[in-house]
């Protein structure tokens, strides 16, 4: 594993690792996630391998805007709202999918969790690569969420 510490002047390498297929550790606004594109097949293949985790359970991404998250997801009026006044932050909603990414982050449910996060440093990741970032806590599955470096 490679730890890089970074700021928002300097994300390159992130960016390039993110566009060659890698997985990321970052933090997030509650815990350490673990993530990448989330159009990549490959990508998701990896995160459901690394955490254990059943294919039957979804996986969530993170989106740098309202505007974004309507690529992905089905947003009537009062859902726009509803996002309007209680997101970015620590939210996970549940929408129905437009099946645009890869159905294995849905785990064949037709519904996509989408989750407009409070990070400065991955808002820019996410505006820099152009895609929402799959997003999930980065422990094994149905195990405690790790919260520091050190731990995971």
């Amino acid at each position: 594993m490679k730890i890089i510490k970074i700021n928002l002047v300097d994300i390159n390498e992130i960016t390039s690792q993110l566009n060659n297929n890698k997985i990321i550790i970052f933090p997030t606004d509650t815990v350490y996630g673990l993530g990448g594109q989330a159009d990549s097949q490959q990508v998701i293949a990896k995160i459901f391998k690394i955490k254990g985790r059943s294919k039957t359970k979804a996986l969530s991404i993170f989106v740098s805007s309202i505007a974004m998250a309507k690529k992905y997801v089905f947003i009537n009026k009062q859902q726009e709202q509803f996002l309007k006044k209680y997101t970015p932050g620590k939210l996970t909603v549940v929408l129905k999918s437009r099946e645009v990414l890869p159905t294995e982050i849905e785990a064949s449910t037709g519904k996509l969790g989408i989750r407009l996060i409070d990070n400065k440093l991955i808002l820019a990741l996410i505006k820099k690569i152009k895609v929402p970032l799959i997003a999930t806590s980065a422990n094994l599955a149905d195990k405690p969420s790790l919260q520091s470096v050190s731990n995971i």
